[in-house]
């Protein structure tokens, strides 16, 4: 069983009685009797509401809500909430919350900005309202029977309870394998457990479970008449204010790799703590190994000097280089599918993803900043394709134009001419059994996602490409970052998915993003010229996270060879993986006769195999 922080809160609900008694003393009972309700904010301290986090309890004779929050329009709440004779300071951005919960109910999302996340309880119509904001690293987890309505931030302490099912579910598990996110967007590995997504509000009464969207970033209309110019200057205010209002308080950390978008956030966060002469501890993922006789697809695999770049730049920096020699890839991936629940897309990362914040924690950071949607905001390409022919000549001239004319004939031909060799496309990404793929209609299930068969990007609509970048309602990096977060007693918080900075991304016409010349993130490197070192800003080409992969696994191979060759489920009749395969990958990979991106592949299919054996 994985540790668990005392951060995370769990609540229940009987459907058709309601009770504070619970076996369990993780779960929060909810009963209509004042003297009860009162009782629950001693029960909420027992559990930790008040431990790490800003969390706040309110209790009265009718309701009972909880909330944690930092808010960024905090002076805009207060002035419509009725507190007058009262000293604003003296409320938390938490109680503010339950105070507005109690002015608005179930309109309260429309009134917060920033992260957060309530429950609310109404004794008198027995109903129980749920919400967190859209773009945070937050968590919410439910499962729900006749009998009763449970929930938690942490998927472990339902799974704890006997009376959650703990049951698989083979459709999870078939979409992690091949790469597609979002067919069903509520669901958890566990078919009985759901979840309750970034945008939502949900409300609980004796007769149903209502889920809403409340968040609709598609409606948001392009404005053609907005310049790049202007653009680089707005999006500068709005970055540096979401950066800003992440950087309150005492103990902040930031990762920090050779990329575009972490450089960006270090150097706003750096210059801000400056003027309040606090330090920025960086921490970064480096390799072990050279890149000597490694197949990196020519990108740049020690990215060291990027950050050291940064680095230079701000004298209040205190940077954190890891190799995480002491922790092997498969053990990152066994301990990340015990903190998560289910197993990661990009497992062969595994092993730094639990070094930093556990070093961070180490170190007393009690925040984390990241810029993880920053290549859906802040360092959006655009989408050269979707420029007109005349655009499209004025960028790139002739040749341009005549690709464009090409461009849909050859992914059709490429698309037609795979197929035939390959048969199932996704052999090259993923190591499931051929019966499987027949008898799970994966190629079906493949389609309904949206996704490519080939990865190729064939939109024309750069908002409808930002938007799959941002997983809009159902994000799984949101409840990553919120879980490990919770894990190791660390807040994580990104500036680059800020809802004012993504709401006003969506607002810029496809031109903004593209250089005179055809330069992709042309944008962020006009936004951020001046303050991230050039020598970041212009790097010639793209890092890879874990290049040294192929080299640092190889004292792993024998327990993943152990995995696969005594590997079984009783998921299906049929086998779940190629195991022929995937012992011909493993013995291609002790040759050091692969890629790392092969590898990362091979290392999806391991986690989820490790994930399912834990779940025996």
């Amino acid at each position: 069983m994985t540790h668990l922080s005392k951060n995370f809160f769990s609540g229940e609900m009987k459907r058709n009685e309601f009770s504070a008694e619970s076996k369990n003393p993780n779960i929060l009972g909810i009963n209509h009797q004042n003297q009860t309700a009162l009782g629950l904010a001693k029960l909420g301290a027992t559990i930790g509401l008040e431990q790490a986090y800003d969390h706040y309890m309110y209790a009265d004779d009718r309701y009972l809500v909880m909330a944690e929050a930092r808010l960024d329009n905090r002076t805009e709440l207060v002035n419509g909430l009725d507190l007058s004779g009262k000293d604003q300071e003296d409320f938390t951005d938490s109680e503010l919350v339950c105070r507005a919960y109690l002015e608005y109910f179930e309109q309260t999302p429309a009134y917060l900005q920033g992260t957060w996340w309530f429950v609310g309880y109404d004794s008198f119509k027995s109903r129980l309202v749920l919400a967190q904001d859209p773009t945070s690293y937050n968590a919410f987890y439910y499962y729900s029977n006749d009998q009763y309505f449970l929930f938690s931030s942490s998927i472990q302490l339902l799974l704890n309870d006997p009376r959650v099912p703990g049951n698989i579910d083979l459709a999870k598990v078939i979409d992690r394998e091949i790469i597609i996110f979002g067919v069903e967007n509520d669901s958890t590995f566990f078919k009985e457990i759901k979840l309750l997504n970034p945008g939502q509000i949900l409300e609980v009464s004796e007769k149903a479970v209502e889920k809403k969207q409340y968040w609709h970033p598609e409606e948001i209309v392009t404005d053609h008449t907005i310049t790049v110019d202007q653009a680089a200057e707005e999006l500068s205010v709005l970055f540096a204010d979401a950066v800003r209002d992440r950087t309150r308080g005492d103990h902040i950390a930031s990762m920090l790799s050779g990329g575009l978008d972490s450089s960006s956030v270090v150097n706003i966060a750096a210059m801000l703590l400056a003027e309040k002469n606090q330090d920025l501890r960086t921490f970064s993922h480096v390799p072990l190994y050279t890149m000597e006789g490694l197949d990196i697809g020519g990108r740049t695999g020690d990215e060291r000097p990027y950050m050291e770049a940064t680095v230079a730049k701000h004298a209040n920096i205190i940077p954190h280089y890891l190799d995480s020699s002491h922790l092997s890839p498969l053990q990152g991936i066994k301990r990340l599918n015990l903190i998560f629940q289910e197993p990661i897309h990009a497992a062969l990362n595994a092993f730094w993803l639990i070094d930093i914040p556990e070093q961070a924690s180490k170190m007393g950071c009690q925040a984390l900043l990241s810029g993880e949607m920053g290549n859906a905001t802040i360092s959006f390409t655009g989408l050269i394709q979707a420029l007109s022919y005349r655009a499209t000549y004025e960028y790139q001239g002739t040749r341009g134009v005549l690709k464009k004319f090409l461009r849909p004939g050859y992914h059709a031909f490429k698309k037609e001419k795979f197929l035939k060799k390959c048969g199932n496309a996704w052999q090259n990404y993923s190591f499931l059994s051929p019966e499987l793929f027949k008898q799970a209609q994966v190629a079906e299930r493949v389609q309904r996602s949206g996704r490519d068969l080939l990865f190729n990007n064939k939109l024309n609509d750069h908002r409808q490409l930002m938007r799959g970048m941002l997983m809009p309602g159902f994000n799984p990096r949101y409840r990553f970052g919120s879980d490990i977060g919770h894990h190791f007693g660390i807040r994580y918080s990104d500036p680059t998915s800020d809802i004012r900075v993504i709401e006003y991304m969506l607002r810029l016409p496809n031109h903004c993003f593209i250089g005179p010349k055809g330069e992709p993130k042309y944008l962020l490197k006009k936004m951020m010229a001046g303050k991230v070192p050039d020598k970041v800003l212009y790097q010639p080409s793209k890092g890879l996270q874990s290049a040294d992969i192929v080299k640092r696994i190889q004292k792993d191979l024998s327990e993943i060879e152990d995995i696969v060759r005594s590997f079984q489920s009783e998921l299906t009749d049929v086998a779940i993986f190629d195991k022929k395969r995937l012992l011909r990958e493993i013995e291609a990979l002790r040759q050091k006769k692969t890629s790392a991106l092969q590898v990362h592949h091979l290392l999806r299919s391991i986690g989820i195999m490790d994930f399912l054996n834990q779940c025996k």
